[in-house]
């Protein structure tokens, strides 16, 4: 099976199950909140954050849950604790 090739976070939420696109919407929203200044974009076929021509975050659904990944290691330190578990 070929992986889909995503041109935008949009084409990213909307191609998840209808029940999981309002999850991935809230993610988005929040994120767009703390980081208005992110640019969005498609990078290992996942949804990613740059701030400053420098990957932030990413997001990506998977079959039973979510994630998000840091990309830097200012926000590894900033949430360490929520991340220890």
């Amino acid at each position: 099976m070929a992986k889909p090739d995503f041109h935008s976070v949009d084409d990213y939420i909307a191609s998840q199950r209808e029940t999981v696109q309002p999850i991935l919407a809230r993610v988005r929203v929040a994120i767009r909140k703390a980081v208005p200044a992110a640019t969005e974009l498609i990078s290992y076929n996942m949804s990613t954050y740059k701030l400053h021509r420098n990957r932030l975050l990413y997001f990506a659904a998977w079959k039973q849950h979510y994630s998000i990944y840091a990309a830097t290691a200012q926000v590894m330190a900033a949430f360490h604790d929520e991340l220890a578990s």
